[in-house]
């Protein structure tokens, strides 16, 4: 499991509650609730240290940390890249058009990031 997940979601708060506002809706569980889930689940053992990811982008107004549990069940692995400061936007990738989504962080491609991932893994029997 992987999360990529910005602190500063105008849409889907980070800490939980109303996508967009909307009560009409279910609430949604919070990104770090929704990763201790995970772990949980998958039962991993292992939390690895904390990885302050390279500032490289100093006018993107976010950083990343990166948080990793291993030695879970079945290798599920369960990876969390929390993006502070960053939006409802995909790290990497600038949007064409004027949004307010907030802002997209450039220190991280997130495809590739998800791809390094989910490619060390073969799916448990």
């Amino acid at each position: 499991m992987m999360y990529v997940f910005g602190t500063a979601d105008p849409l889907v708060p980070y800490d939980g509650g109303f996508v967009s506002g909307n009560t009409e809706l279910e609430p949604v569980k919070g990104a770090e609730a929704a990763v201790a889930y995970w772990k949980e689940n998958n039962n991993c053992t292992t939390s690895l240290a904390k990885v302050n990811v390279t500032n490289t982008s100093t006018t993107d107004n976010s950083t990343v940390e990166i948080y990793s549990y291993t030695d879970c069940d079945c290798n599920a692995d369960v990876k969390f890249y929390k993006v502070i400061g960053a939006g409802h936007t995909w790290p990497g990738v600038l949007l064409p058009y004027e949004h307010s989504f907030g802002e997209t962080n450039l220190d991280i491609q997130a495809s590739v990031e998800l791809w390094n991932f989910f490619e060390q893994f073969t799916l448990c029997q």
